[in-house]
């Protein structure tokens, strides 16, 4: 009798903490630039989308793990220049975020472990090599809020920042360089994105 009393609660145990869990998909678009590759502005759109698993640990605040494709990069503000320069960077991005929610809104923080599936430079229409290369591997500070409209669509505004350079300088020393890039050398991405989120559990 003791036995079975025990597989009852064991199997009651697991049912709620299984009921903790949810889980959907999102996709959107990016906006981003390169810190520290002499091209200002975000003027490279690309595209976010991924799917999600969070975990309730109080009424308001969630466990979030992401699994993304994110294009991030930079280019020339066309406007602004007769040459035309284009860095295309598609990363697989792994965000582990916690979130508070308050009302309609929540806001979301953490890290985001990022692998470099591809990247791709191009001149005045050419493809250029990428010189230095790009790390296959890094990390990015992620934060974020999130409007929930309804119980199952919600639409998220994040920035994503490089905090592990993405690659060496490829700008000569002290040719254009800014304050920020002399005391800490290198590149880094810095990326808006906007998402629409279907909560599916």
């Amino acid at each position: 009798m003791k036995k079975y009393i025990f597989i009852l609660i064991t199997l009651s145990s697991i049912g709620a903490f299984a009921q903790n869990f949810g889980g959907g998909f999102y996709f959107g678009m990016t906006t981003s630039q390169i810190n520290g590759d002499n091209l200002g502005g975000y003027n490279l759109p690309g595209a976010n989308l991924g799917a999600f698993t969070d975990y309730s640990i109080s009424d308001r605040a969630k466990l979030l793990f992401e699994l993304a494709f994110v294009q991030k990069g930079a280019r020339d503000a066309i406007s602004d220049s007769s040459s035309f320069n284009k860095i295309r960077l598609n990363y697989l991005e792994i965000p582990l975020l916690y979130s508070y929610k308050w009302n309609q809104l929540s806001m979301e923080l953490g890290p985001g472990f990022d692998l470099l599936i591809n990247s791709k430079e191009e001149s005045n229409g050419f493809e250029t090599e990428s010189d230095p290369p790009y790390y296959q591997f890094g990390a990015s500070a992620i934060v974020g809020v999130t409007w929930h409209f309804t119980d199952q669509f919600k639409v998220s505004f994040r920035t994503n920042n490089s905090i592990s350079l993405i690659r060496e300088s490829n700008i000569p020393s002290g040719v254009g360089e800014s304050a920020i890039q002399i005391l800490k050398p290198g590149q880094r991405n810095i990326v808006l994105s906007f998402g629409l989120i279907y909560q599916l559990i």
